[in-house]
């Protein structure tokens, strides 16, 4: 992977909280309360939803194809569980098992991540067929409406570490609108005392959608009832909104 190793997962873990995610974790806790089965999270990075599900007691697998963010994971659940994580690393177009589940879901747009149209089919009609029928799919993403007003400036940002080492970063960022891809090209530096211990380059690029764009490749993979949603909260979705929720449910036919 381009994207998420050592020190970009350590920056991530520090800029975005489970604190910050709590309306996240409230929303999807709603769908694992009705789950008709078990609850799958692909792309589930670090943890930042499915660590809280797992506390709360819901039963609850992920995967990633980060090993660097599955590694911060599972040093996050040792700390307040002896048991086996039941996490993998995988690709999310890559996926197959031997179970199927009642509820899957992949937030924050990382479904964006997944950048060739035809590995999102294959991806998309891999989760429909793992899931149980009348099971329900979850899945936000980033619209084009998001990246109109996109800041290409340098940004700089830092934050210290338990250790006192101080993890910072300069990230500049462009926009594509002809193929619908955003890049960020960071450089992270891991330091203490003034002294540089080591540095990482990434190119972070994440697909963003047109307004009806997913919707077509959902009902082509086989989902028929649909709902879009404009935040957690649930208000329909239209086409400026900067990001849309998909509810899908597999038929029981």
């Amino acid at each position: 992977m381009q994207t998420y190793n050592k020190l970009a997962t350590q920056f991530y873990d520090l800029a975005k909280t489970e604190q910050d995610a709590t309306a996240e974790i409230d929303f999807y806790a709603a769908y694992a309360h009705a789950s008709i089965g078990p609850i799958l999270e692909p792309m589930c990075g670090s943890g930042r939803i499915l660590l809280p599900l797992l506390k709360a007691g819901f039963t609850i697998q992920g995967f990633d194809a980060s090993a660097h963010m599955l590694a911060a994971l599972r040093e996050k659940y040792a700390h307040i569980c002896n048991d086996e994580l039941p996490v993998w690393q995988q690709f999310v177009q890559d996926f197959t098992s031997d179970k199927r589940y009642g509820l899957m879901f992949i937030p924050f747009g990382s479904w964006g991540l997944v950048l060739d149209q035809e590995e999102r089919l294959h991806g998309l009609q891999a989760l429909y067929d793992h899931l149980l029928p009348g099971g329900t799919l979850v899945l936000e993403i980033d619209t084009v409406a998001s990246e109109v007003d996109a800041d290409t400036a340098l940004r700089e940002q830092s934050f210290m570490q338990t250790d006192g080492s101080i993890i910072a970063v300069q990230m500049a960022s462009v926009y594509d609108s002809e193929t619908q891809i955003y890049r960020a090209f960071s450089r992270y530096t891991l330091s203490r005392d003034g002294v540089v211990i080591s540095t990482e380059q990434e190119i972070f690029t994440q697909y963003v959608f047109r307004h009806d764009e997913l919707e077509v490749m959902l009902h082509r993979v086989g989902f028929s009832v649909i709902k879009k949603y404009k935040n957690h909260a649930k208000e329909p979705a239209g086409e400026q909104d900067l990001m849309i929720i998909y509810e899908c449910i597999r038929g029981v036919c």
